[in-house]
């Protein structure tokens, strides 16, 4: 598409290769920056940082690991694992190091959605879509760009899979569609049975670019080896070590049980996920500048009746695959759509690009970057408080205490009350390679007369056992835990 040439419109896009690297920079700066002191998130995170240092810790590459015992409950192969493990290898063990991942993923998929968008409508929605990402607070703060879960790389691995599917039915060159089956497979090996979602929007993407036309036997083969090789090569090494307990895990629990109940209360109807994006300012924004998109494309048929792009069909296929599928699976969480807004975003960035172009409505463009400045603005500012609080408030200092340098490294440690949160195992284990025990008071007394230097958690709200102080040492003291050997 042509730009206009004159005034800042054109001036952006002369020099476009600046304001490019400005909008990454503006992306990476909103998924990495304090991204060490946002607090750590009980569940999946956690699980996934405690997966991934336990594995590295015993050399293992293939089984997952919780508290030095087989993890029978995060049923995800190994693929974000490796790469939390690449991380602390080259950063050291630290929430960062667990997010990093994460975030380049984010970034490369902001790059790459850009590059796609600038190629087929030009510089400015290209620049837009960058400010977009960065403004898009469901994916930087929830369970994705600053979160050491495994979705960030699981959206990479969908957006290039479509855009690579969308290539090969324009070009029918089978190279791009051997990737995109390629992608589908790590996809696989990150995700899971998210991915499922994956071939079925390549399916419907090759029906409507006629894509099945350009494919032979050997095309079909070589498509079958590259999504599933790699994942018939992991399930091959992970059989030969605990054989289908893992699978029929997967399967019975992860599949078939998130499908058709709603486990560990993550309940919603139908309209779950609309209502997600109409409680979210920066989600409603794209949700209105798409949807004037959609209905100014529908006026225009109504007009003058013609086939949608190949494009345009595939950006409304990627939208309503991913939020109709798991809309009628009664297991609901904002992540399992995330796929799905990265079409909305482009969307959204298209239709000011095109405003742009109208001096009738070029101040509504401009308005729609405003606001989507300030959301930015507001992001940094929320980014910049710590999101509410530090990572692992009080219990972070208590084990903080423990460094993996000194005396304590490698103890046992034990909680008085209860049994050991995700995230108290994550900070123990990267604080001072500490080995989580549950069993309270009285496993810690039994243990206590080891050679292993063993420790007891207490909250400091709650000193059941007072004695306790006077007979061990105190390593560590705040105003929410103590910490006694």
């Amino acid at each position: 598409m042509e730009q206009r040439r004159k005034g800042f419109s054109g001036f952006v896009v002369r020099t476009y290769v600046l304001w490019f690297v400005i909008g990454v920079l503006i992306v990476g700066m909103a998924s990495m920056w304090k991204l060490n002191d946002a607090v750590i998130r009980e569940w999946d995170e956690a699980r996934h940082g405690v997966n991934a240092y336990e594995m590295l810790r015993e050399g293992e590459m293939v089984v997952s690991t919780w508290n030095d015992e087989t993890d029978y409950w995060n049923l995800k192969p190994p693929l974000s694992y490796w790469l939390i493990m690449a991380s602390y290898k080259l950063f050291g063990f630290s929430p960062f190091s667990m997010r990093f991942y994460s975030a380049v993923s984010y970034i490369l998929t902001a790059i790459i959605t850009a590059l796609a968008v600038k190629r087929r409508h030009g510089e400015i929605p290209s620049l837009v879509l960058l400010l977009l990402f960065a403004a898009n607070r469901l994916m930087l703060f929830t369970h994705m760009a600053r979160r050491g879960d495994a979705d960030a790389l699981y959206v990479l691995l969908f957006t290039v899979a479509v855009l690579l599917t969308i290539r090969y039915t324009e070009t029918k060159d089978p190279k791009p569609l051997y990737g995109a089956c390629l992608a589908f497979a790590f996809a696989f090996l990150d995700k899971s049975w998210h991915s499922g979602c994956i071939p079925a929007v390549m399916f419907f993407i090759l029906i409507c670019g006629n894509g099945f036309r350009g494919l032979n036997l050997k095309r079909v083969l070589i498509c079958l080896l590259a999504a599933l090789g790699p994942v018939l090569i992991w399930a091959v090494v992970r059989y030969r070590r605990d054989g289908m307990i893992f699978f029929q895990q997967m399967i019975a629990y992860d599949l078939m049980n998130r499908s058709a109940n709603a486990i560990e209360g993550h309940t919603g109807g139908f309209g779950y996920y609309l209502k997600m994006l109409l409680m979210d300012v920066s989600s409603l924004l794209l949700l209105l500048l798409a949807g004037s998109g959609c209905l100014a494309t529908f006026v225009r048929h109504i007009k003058k009746p013609h086939r949608p792009s190949l494009w345009t069909m595939a950006l409304l296929i990627w939208f309503l695959l991913p939020f109709g599928m798991f809309s009628l699976v009664r297991t609901k969480l904002y992540w399992y759509v995330f796929p799905g807004i990265i079409p909305l975003l482009i969307a959204a960035a298209v239709v000011i690009g095109r405003l742009f172009e109208s001096k009738r409505f070029r101040i509504v463009a401009v308005g729609a970057v405003v606001c989507v400045l300030a959301i930015c603005v507001q992001n940094f500012t929320y980014i910049y408080q710590g999101g509410g609080e530090l990572a692992g408030g009080d219990v972070y200092g208590a084990l903080a205490c423990t460094s993996r340098e000194g005396g304590y490294a490698g103890g046992i440690c034990y909680v008085a009350e209860g049994d050991w949160r995700q995230h108290e195992v994550l900070l123990a284990e990267l604080r001072g390679n500490l080995h989580c025990r549950n069993g309270g008071i009285d496993a810690f007394r039994t243990a206590a007369n080891g050679d292993t230097p063993t420790f007891l958690l207490i909250n400091a709200n709650d000193l059941s056992a007072p004695e306790l102080l006077a007979a061990h040492e105190t390593i560590y003291e705040n105003n929410g835990y103590i910490l006694i050997q």
